[in-house]
């Protein structure tokens, strides 16, 4: 996944009829015939929205899910299963995404009955005895992992996106970042918790995101919440609304 978004620029330009410029990226494709220009208005839309809307000038009617590249292997995950990630990225820039109760959230999952397992890198790993890890597995083989898993639990990270893509049960914790800009919401199955600061969400804040010291977002939200909110898919599934903590 880091080489798909990282080598951008070794993409074949000659490739392409259009290119869509945003302010995710201003790298342009000189010879594209067409551009089609995205706005600021994350208060209306999801990223995910936001490209489907530029699919949609370009023509495009039919939106079918991703056809994803999955190991075949077979993991012995246990029922009723529930995969961590509660990492992102090792930048440190991004720290403040991180919630940090994992270890705690496991205490009361194995007191409900809950077999826990963790994936990402081994710097990802949640330090816990009742904790099975998966770490340094190749992406096609970790897609796998979140396919047999019951329940996918993580932070904003590219493995909450690749849960949401293969439509799996998931939990994504949003701290700093904004779950209107890349919240799993075209996942049916998806429940997001956020905190209810004033502050939510620094990121896009440039001066609120750096004078921040203190990062409070990370524990406004509570290990119960979490807790509740995964017995209650695992067990009920309630039919109410798809934010949590709201």
């Amino acid at each position: 996944m880091r080489a798909i978004y990282e080598n951008t620029y070794d993409n074949r330009e000659d490739m392409y009829d259009v290119c869509i410029v945003s302010f995710l990226s201003d790298h342009r494709v000189d010879n594209a015939k067409k551009y089609v220009k995205l706005k600021r208005d994350w208060e209306k839309r999801s990223e995910y929205r936001q490209y489907c809307r530029a699919a949609e000038k370009c023509g495009a009617q039919d939106f079918k899910r991703p056809r994803l590249n999955i190991a075949v292997r077979h993991f012995e995950l246990k029922a009723p299963s529930v995969l961590l990630h509660a990492g992102c990225t090792n930048r440190k820039y991004w720290e403040r995404r991180k919630w940090n109760h994992y270890e705690e959230l496991t205490d009361l999952l194995l007191k409900d009955g809950f077999h826990v397992y963790c994936c990402g890198t081994a710097d990802e790993r949640v330090n816990h005895p009742g904790v099975a890890a998966y770490t340094n597995l190749p992406i096609q083989e970790t897609a796998a992992l979140i396919h047999q898993c019951d329940l996918f639990v993580s932070n904003d990270s590219g493995l909450m996106h690749l849960a949401a893509a293969l439509g799996k049960k998931q939990v994504a914790i949003f701290t700093a970042t904004s779950d209107k800009k890349s919240g799993p919401y075209y996942n049916p199955h998806a429940r997001v918790v956020r905190p209810t600061l004033a502050c939510y969400p620094c990121y896009g804040n440039e001066k609120a995101w750096n004078e921040c010291s203190h990062w409070q977002c990370r524990d406004s939200i509570t290990v119960s919440e979490v807790h509740g909110l995964i017995r209650n898919m695992a067990f009920q599934e309630s039919q109410g609304s798809a934010v949590a903590g709201v």
